[in-house]
């Protein structure tokens, strides 16, 4: 189905919808105590979004995690 803009949101019984946050894709690397953002593009996003970088420090294990993140001035890590 393609995109059709409406005037005002849609509303009809029977129908379900949900709004659309498009963020940016990154996988989130940590190995050996150091962690990566990189995007589909295979750039580092760490200088982009530091507050993620310092949150995922507080784990102690190595990890990979592929998520989402959206942001609206503050961040959310979606995964």
């Amino acid at each position: 189905m393609l995109l059709t803009q409406l005037e005002k949101p849609f509303n009809k019984v029977g129908y379900a919808g949900q709004f659309k946050y498009d963020g940016e894709r990154v996988i989130a690397i940590k190995k050996s105590n150091e962690i990566s953002l990189i995007n589909r593009g295979n750039f580092i996003k760490n200088n982009q979004y530091p507050e993620i970088v310092e949150q995922l420090k507080i784990y102690k294990e190595d990890f990979v995690i592929d998520g989402e993140v959206h942001t609206n001035n503050t961040f959310n890590l979606l995964a």
